[in-house]
């Protein structure tokens, strides 16, 4: 029988090896985040951490990361040029904080314009990824 179950602080060294054991396997070199704080509880930087047990065994464990997004406010190029100036600041509170990445979501009629600055601020245009998304939003004809 197979279930899922909230991961606890006390799972961090099995979590370990398997995320070690799948970076082998999949020829991959994947940072593996903090999951949990001092006091035993997830890291601000995740939202919740599962384990998968086969007949009571745990046999894999996922998470869910939370990714800072930059999402701009206005179009002012002086702005824009002045935030990109302090990304690197930006970058090391955020490192602090756990924080893996940022996310930069652009229109794709847009992401042209912009790719220069974005590039100058350090962000790539992600190539090594095939990006899934789910919709978490209500979908149309769904109540409030």
């Amino acid at each position: 029988m197979t279930s899922i179950r909230v991961a606890k602080a006390s799972d961090w060294p099995l979590i370990r090896q398997f995320h070690r054991e799948q970076n082998l396997l999949q020829g991959t070199n994947y940072a593996l985040p903090r999951l949990f704080d001092a006091h035993g509880k997830f890291a601000p930087n995740i939202a919740m951490a599962f384990m998968v047990e086969r007949n009571g065994r745990p046999v894999q464990s996922f998470y869910f990361e939370l990714v800072p997004e930059v999402c701009f406010a206005g179009c002012d190029p002086r702005a824009t040029a002045y935030a990109r100036r302090e990304i690197d600041r930006i970058a090391f509170g955020l490192r602090a904080m756990g924080f893996t990445g940022i996310n930069c979501k652009v229109p794709e009629h847009v992401a042209e314009s912009i790719r220069t600055p974005l590039e100058h601020a350090g962000f790539d245009e992600e190539t090594k990824l095939v990006h899934f998304f789910k919709d978490l939003r209500l979908e149309e004809g769904d109540k409030q």
